[in-house]
């Protein structure tokens, strides 16, 4: 073995936990912010250029798009408390 792989490997197994969770924490902002984009309504991606940069569209609602529905097992709530 050369001195680059023994210093490599060497690195990796006095540091392994760290880099395990380095590489965990990495993995985990990288899917959060992917589910995020797929969640949201974003249009257009810009990742390195942008520096992470979402253009949102919001869905427009109109009055005829609203329903109101009134549920009976719901008390309304007083104001008083006993």
């Amino acid at each position: 073995m050369s001195d680059g792989h023994r210093d490599l490997q060497s690195f990796i197994t006095a540091n392994g936990g760290w880099l395990l969770s380095f590489f965990g924490v990495l993995a985990t902002c990288i899917g959060g912010l992917t589910t995020y984009f797929l969640k949201s309504r974003c249009s257009k991606i810009k990742l390195c250029c942008g520096l992470i940069d979402c253009i949102r569209v919001p869905i427009e609602l109109e009055p005829k798009d609203i329903e109101v529905i009134s549920d009976p097992q719901v008390l309304p709530q007083s104001s008083t408390v006993s």
